[in-house]
């Protein structure tokens, strides 16, 4: 609610320069949505400067003609948008563990989240990175409650290719540990039927209420990554899954299993 009401203010002020960071990291598709019409209109509409810092390459390459790459506070590339995003991928998509104990560069901005349950280790629990794209996709997450008065949270995994979300599996409600205690929660992905190539995961832990707005308590962004081959056959056989759903975001909480260890 903090981003919203942030964001709605800064674009009212219609000032020549609207600097937008990580606005698209949280909230909803339709907030995600308003908010990337407005940036439009700001930036051709009115002919005003906006500078857009974002992971979600899709939405550079919408947004944007020119692009700067930042590597530890220092420029390390610019030019096109095609080429920065390119640049950027070739660099973030290789060598992604299968295990991350999460460092505080890891988390999302502490303006974006409320920090009452925090994120401390995330896995693939599969054997191998490189899963049939009808396999069954198991992560784990270690979690600590910092003092959060909620009971349950849900827990979401989203998967994105290219820097756009391709699926997005939101668990129901479970039970928060107690406070200062951790716990190890398995989510089982079921059915993601991928096309294939290499996906980052990225994590959120959080609440919705009543009115489905969402309240983050921790995320992390492109932290883990996997690799999707041809799907199996019961023969053995493989082929590859027709079509494309890089333009689409599921929510598929419903297909996800959830377990506590």
């Amino acid at each position: 609610m903090k981003v919203r009401l942030g964001f709605a203010i800064a674009a009212h002020l219609e000032p020549d320069i609207l600097i937008v960071d990580e606005v698209l990291a949280v909230g909803d598709a339709e907030f995600q949505k308003k908010a990337i019409g407005k940036m439009q209109n700001v930036a051709y509409g009115s002919g005003r400067t906006v500078l857009f810092v974002s992971h979600n390459m899709a939405a550079v390459r919408n947004l944007c003609k020119r692009g700067v790459l930042l590597n530890q506070g220092q420029v390390e590339f610019q030019g096109s948008v095609n080429d920065t995003v390119d640049r950027y991928l070739s660099a973030t998509r290789i060598d992604l563990p299968k295990r991350r104990v999460l460092a505080a560069k890891d988390h999302a901005a502490s303006n974006l989240c409320t920090n009452e349950v925090s994120i401390l280790e995330v896995a693939i629990v599969n054997e191998s990175q490189r899963l049939a794209s009808d396999e069954p996709i198991e992560v784990e997450m270690t979690v600590k409650n910092n003092g959060s008065r909620h009971q349950k949270c849900t827990y979401t995994v989203i998967l994105a290719s290219n820097g756009q979300r391709v699926l997005e599996y939101i668990t129901e409600p479970v039970p928060i540990p107690h406070d200062n205690d951790v716990h190890r929660v398995r989510i089982r992905l079921l059915h993601p039927d991928l096309c294939k190539g290499v996906y980052e995961l990225s994590f959120q832990i959080g609440i919705r209420d009543y009115a489905s707005h969402l309240t983050i308590f921790d995320a992390s962004s492109n932290i883990l990554a996997l690799e999707i081959g041809p799907m199996r056959k019961a023969t053995g056989e493989e082929y590859t899954v027709a079509g494309n759903w890089m333009s689409k975001v599921l929510h598929i909480g419903s297909l996800s299993e959830c377990t506590i260890c």
